[in-house]
């Protein structure tokens, strides 16, 4: 790919992603001097109050970053679920930050009280499920059961479930980047999906005002409150995937959401800190 800065829609080559992971580098790297050097601060366009400016603005966004960043329709619904709760979206953004591909980079460099979203894919019992839960951690066996059986599915679907299938290609079947992939997907796109599933997270980090990060680009992010985060996530899978049902896990239960839904690596992350700086220095 070309390294010079362009206003060229940014072209993502997925045949060299799926041979050559460490890619990516080099398209976060062009990802941050588009953000930083070519688009106004998300946060400034959020705030935008006349429509159709705000419209242009991230239509030019969704043209200069592709599926590296959400489109238009996504982030106006992401924010006008914000003003229903009494919050306004660009308050609550994160960054530009140095770009991550794995939840456990975003975790790092994410402020205090603040737990990153971390989505996976599973296929059970050939049918495509994505995963998703608050903070850093493993999909344990006992909640694969539990999702089986919460779908109908057998405990050898459970059994011999495979985490992240190679033959889903995150650009291809959620309209995102890799690394990017959330239950917050563009319209149009996971329409594959047998189900979307949602992991509890304990009561004690909504009780004590903690948020989740989810990705609007692999460099900037959104801190949902956790108060709202339930009531958000339903209504938007309601309004962008609404035939894909929304399934939620509880501690020691589980249950099916009702229908209307309230209608990298460590080395790649300090190296693009560096630039990331870098960037920040020269763009004053």
């Amino acid at each position: 790919m070309a390294t010079q800065l362009s206003n060229e829609p940014l072209q993502f080559d997925l045949a060299t992603l799926e041979q050559e992971p460490e890619a990516i580098v080099g398209y976060h790297q062009e990802i941050q001097r588009r953000i930083a050097y070519l688009l106004p601060p998300l946060g400034e366009t959020l705030r935008l109050a006349e429509s159709a400016g705000l419209q242009a603005s991230l239509s030019e966004r969704a043209s200069l970053l592709g599926v590296a960043t959400h489109g238009p329709g996504s982030l106006l619904l992401l924010a006008q679920l914000f003003r229903e709760e009494g919050l306004e979206m660009a308050e609550h953004l994160f960054g530009p930050h140095p770009a991550t591909l794995r939840a456990r980079e975003k975790q790092a460099l994410l402020p205090e009280g603040v737990r990153v979203q971390k989505t996976v894919s599973l296929l059970l019992g050939g049918r495509l499920i994505l995963v998703t839960s608050i903070g850093d951690r493993l999909l344990e066996r006992a909640e694969r059961f539990a999702i089986a059986r919460n779908l109908g599915l057998s405990r050898k679907a459970a059994h011999q479930a495979t985490l992240n299938p190679p033959g889903c290609i995150a650009e291809q079947a959620f309209g995102l980047l890799r690394g990017m992939v959330s239950t917050f997907l563009p319209a149009g796109f996971g329409t594959g999906l047998h189900a979307v599933v949602q992991l509890a997270w304990p009561a004690v980090w909504e009780d004590g005002g903690q948020s989740v990060a989810i990705s609007l680009s692999p460099c900037e992010s959104l801190l949902i409150p956790l108060r709202a985060f339930r009531r958000i996530l339903r209504r938007y899978v309601g309004r962008s995937i609404p035939d894909v049902p929304l399934v939620e896990l509880n501690a020691g239960d589980e249950k099916r959401l009702p229908p209307e839904r309230e209608g990298g690596v460590t080395g790649h992350v300090g190296s693009l800190c560096k630039a990331s700086q870098a960037l920040a220095r020269s763009a004053r």
